[in-house]
């Protein structure tokens, strides 16, 4: 598949035709239809593509073709394939804000969509974090592999990127109008009913809120049915900050947020209601619940919107971390269960924190230490984007037995922590672009056999 990672808009790109080599003929000029409106262009009965063209890792077009069978309306994009049952691609949004676009799939790390642009059906993979974007085939509404090939891969791939940004900007315009309709109409309903939603102190809060610039994430959870701990703290314009948290009125006014959850944890979104551009992603990981564990994480790296040694922002994410050193240390007790097991005392070390316990040798016992992660960049007032830090190494974990304990059941994970995000601004080529920090360095465990002594 070929990828579009970079900074520099595709539509400007576009515009000056510096995507496309100069033996191609000129980039069909971009549509601004939506994907209900551009289904028009297309067969509603089920119509077989036989000529569609796969695009290869290294962007070039390949020779054989894929057949497909769609169907295509307003509503939906059904595949027919064979004698199964017909799969359904629902026209939708692929994440809160976002233009709508006909969903073929999803999981923790992205989207599978269809995209009708112009004249092209395009089978696209889009990551959750980064704004990748892939395609995976193209398929002609003629059916002519020569209008296909008429473009290389990367133009392809920057003809639909165009579409997509453009799109994009109509769909954050559309939202925050509906978000300034909704706003009107709770203040008409609050004033008719002669009760104001909001304190005066409130109100001078919420504008003051509306001015930020950059958002930073606080959060936590026990597990993916406890409830969050959020807390974001907002950069304003005028270089000050505000902190609010879910709870607030002042958070749902001005903020919205969703949550995908994993075995392990969940990967945050918060984004401004008025833009929703303005958006930061953090990965949370869960607490556990058993005492038969400890998981020591690393701090987080301070964020562009945390003061430097002068006390001024910092705006560059700062490294995280490094995860905490894990010891533990096992030895018997004297006594076993009744499948005749080795009863284990256990202590679980990491900083301050301590746990000791009793546990049947085949007992799980979990230990970790996570690298904190890399502070996200946030934009400077020239609009430049800046860097996020880098992920926190994880520490090492020590696993000592004693030589009378026969087996036990540890599990040890030691992992570098995430590169904090860019700065969400500067993605034209006029200002500069940060980049994500790069992840941390695992940590080593090891085992070894030594005389161990518990109280």
């Amino acid at each position: 598949m070929l990828r579009a990672t970079s900074a520099v808009s595709a539509l400007t790109l576009l515009a000056t035709g510096c995507l496309f080599g100069a033996r191609r003929g000129a980039p069909p000029p971009v549509p601004r239809e939506s994907q209900a409106e551009m289904s028009a262009r297309f067969p509603a009965s089920p119509t077989t593509y036989r000529h569609c063209v796969d695009v290869g890792v290294s962007g070039d077009l390949e020779d054989e073709f894929i057949p497909v069978t769609y169907a295509i309306t307003p509503e939906a994009i059904t595949s027919h394939d064979g004698d199964r049952e017909p799969t359904v691609f629902g026209l939708g949004r692929h994440y809160d804000m976002g233009d709508e676009v006909y969903v073929a799939g999803s999981d923790s790390d992205g989207f599978n969509t269809l995209y009708l642009v112009g004249d092209f059906l395009y089978s696209a993979r889009e990551r959750r974090i980064g704004s990748d974007l892939s395609i995976g085939y193209i398929c002609s509404r003629t059916d002519d592999a020569g209008a296909i090939r008429a473009m290389d891969g990367k133009a392809h791939l920057a003809y639909l990127k165009a579409y997509r940004d453009l799109r994009s900007a109509v769909a954050s315009e559309d939202y925050s109008a509906r978000m300034k309709e909704a706003r009107a109409r709770q203040e008409a309903k609050a004033a008719a009913a002669g009760q104001p939603d909001f304190t005066a102190e409130q109100r001078a809060q919420i504008e003051r809120a509306r001015t930020m610039v950059a958002l930073a994430i606080e959060a936590s959870a026990r597990n993916a049915s406890a409830p969050i701990t959020l807390w974001v703290t907002l950069a304003l314009a005028d270089g000050t900050t505000m902190r609010v948290g879910i709870g607030n009125p002042i958070f749902d006014e001005v903020l919205g947020y969703s949550k995908i959850s994993g075995e392990v944890g969940m990967l945050l979104a918060v984004w401004s209601k008025d833009d929703p551009t303005l958006r930061v992603e953090e990965e949370v990981y869960f607490s556990l619940d058993t005492a038969q564990a400890l998981v020591c994480r690393g701090r987080t790296g301070l964020s562009g919107v945390d003061p430097d040694a002068s006390g001024a922002m910092s705006y560059v994410g700062q490294p995280g971390e490094r995860g905490p050193d894990v010891t533990v240390e096992i030895t018997t007790t004297g006594r076993t269960n009744p499948e005749g097991e080795q009863i284990l005392r256990y202590r679980l070390r990491c900083g301050d924190e301590e746990r000791v316990f009793d546990a049947s040798a085949t007992s799980p016992v979990e230990v970790a230490s996570h690298g904190g992660k890399g502070g996200h960049g946030i934009p400077r007032q020239n609009y430049d984007g800046t860097s996020g830090g880098a992920g926190g190494d994880g520490g090492d974990i020590t696993i000592i037995a004693d030589p009378s304990v026969l087996r036990y059941n540890v599990s040890a994970s030691s992992h570098g922590g995430p590169g904090g995000n860019a700065s969400s601004h500067a993605r034209t080529a006029i200002h500069r672009m940060g980049r994500r920090g790069p992840a941390g360095a695992d940590g080593d465990v090891v085992e070894r056999r030594a005389p161990v002594t518990l109280p």
